[in-house]
């Protein structure tokens, strides 16, 4: 097949400088298109590759676009501007799954709703130039149809440089893995509330044969995994560990959790078998809070999770939100409490942040809420659309910025990290900056 599809991740802003990881769900299109005999090309500005001039250049039959809510509005401007090239645009992603309409209306000249693959290729293989296109049941993929990520589609080199600068992620070369598809819980603030597709947990045997396999063809040897739950089934991560110990097969990896899928017996073999850094959502220190985001958790869980990854010697990133539905000035002091007593090695604090598709979304809609909203401002530091029952956006402001340099204060490995990431932050700003001024368009 002589067709070819370049696929560009838009930045949200001209110079970011925080948390710069490969754009996975790019590399997993572009894998299984790749494969079927499509040409691909990944364009990517966070790493400052210039999208005009690398379309320009590869002369592709389509252009594919993915976006968050945050940067759908550069995805618009980039989309627009390539149309007046004359070329035809695609665009997914949860976005646009949401809201596939107003994609058609800013521009694109086609979406796809939902998993993306074999509709793409579909888009592909029939010419397809107009329309919303959401794939049926047949179009889902299962496990064995899910390809190894070919790393080899991104300069990984660049992104494992920002990887090991990021104040969160940092410390570790790395690269990043996906070990599931979709999710099983319905937080209300998470685009996995909205979606449709099923889950796919791949088995234990199929993540460490990827693991060893990307190790083989990269020479990495510190995999993140970026599920939203890593520890989704208990007894996948138990056969994964055992087969790295029993192979000794030698690396470091790092995951997100929940506190109620851990329990002694599977940290100490994650432990055992390399890992070293774990992310908890643990969101609040509020047991009315947890019950109003539909975590199906409890603080106990959050605190016990925390004592083990101390236990087993794995460091500990805590994700807090402030502003959640319901929460009040007695919250925010039990979730103070929280952090203190369980000490992470780092706490984001982030404020709740409706997404479109998600059931806060619909909350915050039928409350009247939504309106005249500015995607770009729609994110976990800026959103200003008012949460039911709780602070003013204003408010959320100020008391998530008092709650991040209080947990500075009380948390002596916290303060040590974040000074050591300033500063790694500044590499990172410049490095885009050395990326961009160096730039040359690429032929492929």
């Amino acid at each position: 097949m002589s067709f070819k599809l370049c696929l560009v991740n838009p930045m949200a802003t001209s110079l970011p400088v925080i948390d710069i990881y490969e754009p996975l769900s790019l590399v997993a299109l572009g894998t299984y298109l790749h494969h079927a005999g499509v040409l691909v090309k990944i364009v990517d500005e966070s790493i400052g590759e210039d999208v005009f001039n690398e379309v320009e250049a590869f002369e592709p039959d389509l252009v594919g676009f993915t976006a968050t809510t945050y940067t759908y509005p550069r995805a618009v401007f980039l989309g627009n501007q390539v149309k007046q090239k004359g070329f035809c645009t695609v665009i997914g992603g949860v976005h646009v799954s949401a809201l596939p309409e107003q994609a058609i209306q800013d521009g694109f000249d086609m979406v796809v709703v939902g998993e993306g693959e074999k509709m793409l290729l579909e888009i592909v293989e029939k010419g397809y130039k107009r329309g919303i296109f959401k794939p049926t049941a047949d179009m889902i993929l299962s496990e064995s149809e899910i390809p190894f990520l070919d790393k080899t589609l991104i300069k990984l080199e660049r992104y494992t440089k920002f990887s090991k600068k990021s104040v969160l992620q940092g410390d570790f070369l790395g690269t990043h893995l996906l070990g599931m598809r979709g999710c099983p819980h319905k937080c209300i603030f998470c685009y996995n509330s909205g979606r449709q597709y099923p889950l796919r947990i791949l088995s234990a045997k199929r993540i460490f044969a990827e693991v060893k396999n990307t190790i083989e063809v990269t020479g990495i040897r510190h995999i993140v995994f970026h599920d939203d739950n890593f520890f989704v089934s208990r007894q996948r991560v138990k056969e994964f560990c055992q087969l790295v110990i029993q192979e000794k097969l030698k690396f470091t990896w790092a995951c997100s959790a929940r506190s109620g899928s851990v329990d002694e017996e599977t940290i100490s073999l994650a432990a055992d078998s390399g890992c070293r850094r774990i992310g908890f959502g643990f969101e609040s220190g509020s047991q009315q809070v947890l019950d109003r985001m539909e975590k199906g958790l409890s603080v106990e869980q959050n605190l016990a999770a925390a004592r083990l990854c101390h236990q087993y010697k794995i460091e500990l990133l805590a994700y807090m939100i402030v502003g959640n539905p319901g929460e009040q000035v007695k919250d925010i002091m039990l979730t103070k409490k929280f952090i203190k007593k369980a000490s992470p090695d780092y706490a984001s604090v982030t404020r709740l942040c409706p997404y479109p598709g998600t059931v806060l979304w619909k909350w915050c809609e039928d409350e009247g809420y939504i309106h005249h909203i500015d995607f770009k401002k729609l994110n976990f530091r800026d959103a200003d659309i008012q949460i039911p029952g709780t602070f003013s956006p204003s408010v959320v402001g100020k008391i998530r910025m008092q709650l991040f340099l209080w947990s500075c204060w009380v948390l002596p490995k916290m303060r040590k990290r974040l000074v050591r990431g300033i500063f790694r932050q500044l590499s990172v700003f410049f490095m885009v900056l050395i990326c961009r001024y160096s730039y040359r368009p690429t032929k492929k």
